[in-house]
């Protein structure tokens, strides 16, 4: 009977260990933001860091293995005339956590093999093509501030027409991604001063999101959308 018992509890704490078995991959890309201006060309761009991590369970069949990623990083600012900012953020119009994607995204759009995403293709990726741009599809949302001092001054802009927001002249040229050796990027406090009092609530100052928020791009972002494990 003890043999038999010992024998379950094996088999119940392989059951566990199989379950639980994930594989993952580290690394880090640049994010780049290119600006037509009157003035020529300007580029800003952020160091973010991914974790990507996928079930790698024997009693999970490949196609129903999850991957998940946790990045750390900042937005990118991109300083243009007259002292403007334009901000490229960590997240795009469909995905809070579009940023940990973008570099999967920009350099080889869905993979045509395995889990688009997953540690096996970033491994893939980092030996053979280490840079790329997106598409527009998958750009991340572009903000900027009436007010840098002001988080409810947050206006949304348009890629394809910077002009409007900016003026003549002012255009998109590109947004690119490549995997990088370098830090993370920090500092964005230096220009949103205010972002450190934004953890856990939106720009707006609600905790929660409201279907009827009178500014509702500002009740939309958080400190996440700008930076997210850099700000202590």
């Amino acid at each position: 009977m003890r043999a038999i018992s010992g024998l379950l509890a094996l088999f119940a704490a392989l059951l566990l260990a199989g379950c639980d078995s994930q594989i993952g991959e580290t690394f880090n890309y640049r994010l780049i933001v290119e600006v037509e201006t009157p003035d020529g060309v300007v580029t800003g761009s952020s160091v973010i860091q991914v974790k990507v991590t996928e079930s790698n369970s024997p009693f999970i069949a490949p196609e129903g293995r999850g991957v998940n990623g946790k990045m750390r990083g900042e937005a990118v600012a991109v300083d243009l005339p007259d002292g403007q900012v334009l901000f490229a953020l960590l997240r795009s119009e469909s995905s809070v956590d579009a940023g940990n994607w973008y570099a999967f995204k920009g350099i080889e759009g869905r993979a045509p093999g395995g889990q688009p995403g997953s540690p096996e293709r970033a491994r893939a990726l980092m030996r053979t093509s280490r840079a790329g741009d997106l598409w527009p599809r998958d750009y991340p949302m572009l903000v900027t501030f009436a007010d840098l001092d002001d988080p409810t001054s947050v206006e949304r802009v348009d890629p394809k027409d910077l002009a409007a927001t900016f003026g003549e002249g002012a255009s998109l040229k590109r947004i690119g991604v490549e995997f990088t050796g370098e830090p993370v990027t920090i500092g964005i406090v230096q220009r949103l001063g205010w972002l450190p009092d934004y953890y856990g609530k939106m720009l707006d100052g609600n905790p929660l999101r409201h279907i009827d928020a009178e500014n509702q791009l500002a009740n939309s972002l958080s400190q996440n959308s700008f930076a997210v494990g850099t700000i202590q």
